[in-house]
């Protein structure tokens, strides 16, 4: 009755168990043609069908088969079998398994097969269960699928907390509880009419409750076997042809085959919506992912299983109650005219070349030659857009600015989501044909369908991007970023920031963990140790004691290097780095590690006890790396020596901007990374391995009170 099929991993066949983290990559948007092929290779061994009525049906029962057989073989930590008899006295079994993953031992494999009265399969359900939270929630989610890695972004951040498409969820129920994605649901064409695919959907989801509390899914009937049904051609969708009729003829054509697909599509998508799952959300980036609740599905039930499955049963809709049903539908994908395409080639086959000055003004002519005199429209070949990422090189770029020219007013025209070239300058982050298109009179304050502006759009990228790993970051990361933001922002934004990067807020939550670690140093520590004098008092007293947390930014290895223990000049000298770290940002100054040292020198301390701190292996580095971290965690989590609701009202009194959340660039600033010092930058605290660290030689560990790995926020 309903039938779902993802995208496959690129590198490995889907809801494979023995997928290795190494696989572990972003993909990109060229890859998503393989994709697409790679599916209809998968799914080619199916025999699906479309009956009168519009349903997806599956059947082939070798197929299942095999699943089954995977299944037995497999370490099954949990099943049973489910029988029920409808009311035309056919009589079926569900037989659900739960595996362990094999690498991912946490992570739970669903499969359920469904066996009609004689034995025969047919239907199967897949499906994977991620632990919520976890640090490598999207590692987990990348190495099992692409749709699974596609659904994970969309709806949580790199913990798994629910927080980037709104739900029902209350609590900690945003933060904990599985996330159960189902990836394929198919039926025997021969049993339709009888609600087995919702009834096989249903008894999964009873047999598991407990262990989710979000499953979601993408619905996607375009298979092999669809496609060929529709007479939809394999990969020619572009005409290498000039008739004007027989393009026509062909557009005509492929708007018949898209229609037919969005019917079947919908009638798919309302199945789903009859058990109580909806859209992600009403535009194009969201409309194909479908979720639901265990709070909608179950309600706050506590009954026996029995009961729960009954009563959920009763909350199923009708298909007349869903034929009325809103579902959004994504605009229909650009496909350019003949010329159009000619132009894109010609461009996009020199655009990564090398050109000569007499080459580009050849290049050059016959674009405006196609353009001019052949009809050729540059937003039809959406070549602004594909510049507007990717133009680099002189020669790019020269291309771009032509086409700006050529353009007029087609320059700033939308795309089917509403995104103008601006939005993906943007969102890609490149300053130069961000520059460019504002120079040229793009907007920068019309939305797309989303309701961003080109900054909004780039700083959402920011926050669903993993590209940005805050603890190992080159300037070559964190620059284009800033370099982009600076020409979208008002001219009031830019006076706010300090070195066109500090803002106000991130200023003054520095500052606050500044001011409470410099304090926990001054009063915490020097109440709670006493420090023997002329010689060291061991490890086990000075940094085993209570209130004293902040040695613990102290790297490991430097404790150990000081196995005899601690002289109070060592405390007293990392107290100093601190205190000009306050001195700084009382000033408005941003505290990079060469000013801080200078003031440490200029600011009146005893400058024995910080040489004798940086003899003993201190760093002023440890203290800002602690700075930045500390802080970063505070504005994700919450909480981390301070909590940000204490503060709220102060940090809030400042205007917001597009780098209050950027502790990736404060890091790189403060501890003054570059792209030739990166390799030997110093271990922190934040970025010190100390599960593999060893005490041998009794020497003492400090507590490892490490942060969550959590994605660096923007505001």
């Amino acid at each position: 009755d309903l039938s779902i099929s993802s995208r496959p991993a690129l590198s490995t066949p889907q809801n494979s168990n023995t997928m290795s983290a190494s696989a572990t990559k972003k993909r990109h948007a060229e890859d998503v043609n393989d994709q697409e092929e790679s599916s209809r290779k998968r799914i080619s061994a199916e025999n699906e069908d479309v009956d009168e009525n519009g349903d997806h049906q599956a059947a082939d029962k070798e197929y299942h088969q095999d699943d089954d057989d995977k299944s037995t073989n497999s370490d099954v930590i949990d099943g049973k079998e489910i029988s029920w008899t409808t009311a035309d006295k056919r009589e079926y079994t569900v037989k659900i398994d739960i595996r362990k993953h094999d690498e991912y031992k946490e992570v739970r494999i669903v499969q359920a097969n469904l066996k009609f009265r004689d034995g025969t399969f047919i239907g199967t359900l897949n499906g994977t269960i991620l632990p919520r939270p976890s640090s490598i929630f999207y590692e987990i989610a990348d190495c099992i699928s692409g749709e699974l890695q596609w659904l994970s972004c969309l709806f949580c951040d790199s913990k798994g907390g629910v927080t980037r498409i709104s739900t029902n969820l209350e609590k900690e129920d945003i933060y904990r509880g599985g996330f159960f994605h189902i990836d394929k649901v198919s039926i025997d064409k021969a049993h339709k009419g009888q609600d087995l695919g919702l009834r096989l959907v249903h008894e999964t989801l009873v047999f598991v409750r407990g262990q989710w509390n979000l499953v979601v899914l993408k619905p996607c009937p375009l298979t092999q076997a669809l496609e060929d049904r529709l007479g939809i051609p394999k990969r020619d969708f572009s005409d290498s042809n000039n008739d004007e009729k027989e393009e026509e003829e062909s557009k005509a054509k492929k708007e018949e085959q898209y229609n037919r697909i969005q019917e079947v599509k919908m009638k798919i998508c309302r199945q789903w919506a009859r058990l109580g799952f909806q859209q992600a959300g009403k535009n194009a980036d969201e409309c194909d992912a479908w979720y639901m609740t265990s709070l909608t599905y179950f309600g706050r039930d506590d009954d026996s299983t029995e009961s729960v499955s009954s009563n959920a049963m009763k909350s199923w809709k009708t298909k007349d109650e869903i034929r009325s049903l809103d579902i959004f539908v994504a605009p229909k994908m650009h496909l350019p005219r003949s010329c159009d395409n000619q132009l894109k080639d010609l461009v996009l086959e020199k655009i990564n070349g090398g050109l000569a000055a007499a080459e580009l003004d050849i290049l050059l002519g016959r674009i405006t030659d196609l353009v001019k005199n052949q009809n050729a429209s540059i937003h039809g070949s959406r070549l602004l857009f594909t510049l507007a990422a990717n133009a680099r090189n002189p020669a790019s770029i020269s291309i771009l600015r032509t086409l700006i020219n050529l353009g007029g007013d087609d320059s700033d025209a939308p795309d089917e989501n509403g995104n103008r070239p601006l939005h993906i300058a943007a969102s890609t982050m490149n300053p130069t044909t961000t520059k460019i298109l504002i120079e040229s009179g793009a907007s920068q304050t019309k939305q797309n369908h989303r309701g961003c502006t080109p900054l909004e759009n780039l700083q959402k990228t920011r926050q669903d991007s993993e590209a940005f790993s805050f603890n190992f970051v080159q300037p070559i990361d964190v620059n284009p970023f800033i370099e982009t933001v600076i020409p979208l922002v008002t001219n009031d934004v830019k006076g706010t920031l300090v070195d066109g990067w500090l803002s106000p807020r991130m200023m003054h939550m520095l500052s606050i963990t500044a001011e409470m670690t410099w304090d926990a140093l001054q009063s915490d520590y020097a109440s709670t140790v006493k420090f023997e004098k002329l010689k060291p008092t061991p490890l086990s007293e000075c940094c085993g004691a209570f209130g004293i947390e902040r040695i613990d930014y102290i790297p490991t290895e430097v404790l150990r290097n000081n196995s005899e223990g601690l002289y109070k000049s060592f405390v007293d000298g990392w107290a100093i780095v601190w205190e000009a770290i306050m001195k700084l940002l009382s000033a408005k100054r941003v505290p990079t590690k060469s000013i801080v040292k200078r003031v440490i020198y200029r600011m009146g301390a005893d400058t024995r006890k910080w040489d004798h701190f940086v003899e003993k292996g201190g760093k002023i580095e440890y203290a800002l790396d602690a700075l930045v971290s500390v802080t970063r965690n505070v504005l994700v989590d919450g909480d981390d020596g301070w909590e940000y609701e204490t503060f709220v009202d102060d940090i809030e009194e400042h205007p917001a901007t597009p780098f209050d959340g950027a502790f990736d660039v404060a890091r790189v600033k403060c501890l003054e990374i570059t792209n030739e010092n990166f390799i030997q930058q110093p271990k922190g605290p934040y970025n010190h391995d100390f599960d593999n660290d060893s005490s041998g030689g009794g020497a003492y560990e400090p507590r490892a009170s490490m942060p969550r790995n959590s994605e660096c926020i923007i505001s």
